[in-house]
């Protein structure tokens, strides 16, 4: 009668769970569907430092490259001779010269003659002068030595013109243009005068008259402001009045 008995109270048990399962299910609230998830996008790949320095060097030399190129190209153009240099042939030989200088604008010139040489140097970038006078100078008792430097220089675009001789301790720079022709080149430039010890204007000019002859003149400012010549050097091309002569006697 016990086994009975127990059999019936599990079996009781067991039917109040069994219906109690489903109002424990139905108590349950459904929860709502989950959004889809975005799709994950890949890292982009971690370049290295180094890499990454590497590339910005990279850069930076094409950078340099094209400028050193066009600073070149810049610097061929100024270094390179061209037609003003041209003009100047005019002056390269060998030359007998006169010249006349005048101490006052109403006073009679002193004359004295001398030879003088003038060629290309630094590879037909300059014209290199040299004066040498006949005889010794009646005033300062030397004979006469000068040499001049002439060039056109590409990035002023103006002639250069420097003067030295044994007749003082200074120098003489002036800056110039020439006419369409090139055959007249008139330079401006500035000196201490020793007589005054003030800072004065020169201006000069030099005219191409033909192959064998070209003329270098000064001029100087008075006190009046007026501009008068003060010096000419008539110069002439060694054995060129010979030839002529002989060619005239045929």
């Amino acid at each position: 009668m016990r086994r009975n008995a127990l059999g019936w109270v599990m079996a009781g048990l067991s039917i109040v769970l069994l219906a109690a399962l489903p109002a424990a299910a139905d108590d349950k609230k459904p929860e709502p569907p989950k959004a889809p998830e975005a799709p994950k996008v890949p890292d982009a790949p971690k370049v290295p430092d180094a890499a990454r320095a590497a590339e910005r060097a990279k850069e930076q030399a094409a950078g340099a490259s094209a400028d050193m190129e066009e600073m070149m190209k810049k610097w061929a153009e100024y270094a390179t001779p061209g037609p003003h240099h041209k003009h100047l042939d005019a002056l390269v030989g060998k030359w007998t010269y006169t010249t006349k200088m005048w101490f006052a604008p109403e006073a009679p010139p002193e004359v004295s003659t001398g030879t003088a040489e003038s060629k290309w140097i630094m590879d037909g970038r300059y014209v290199q002068q040299e004066a040498v006078g006949s005889e010794p100078d009646p005033m300062m008792k030397v004979t006469f030595r000068g040499m001049g430097i002439i060039g056109y220089d590409n990035a002023r675009k103006q002639y250069v013109y420097t003067w030295i001789d044994n007749m003082g301790t200074g120098s003489l720079t002036s800056y110039g243009t020439c006419d369409d022709a090139g055959k007249v080149i008139t330079y401006r430039g500035e000196y201490d005068c020793p007589f005054t010890g003030q800072r004065k204007t020169s201006k000069s000019v030099h005219t191409i008259i033909d192959r064998d002859t070209h003329k270098f003149e000064m001029y100087d400012t008075g006190p009046d402001g007026k501009e008068w010549r003060n010096l000419e050097i008539t110069f002439k091309r060694a054995g060129a009045s010979a030839a002529a002569e002989a060619k005239e006697g045929k």
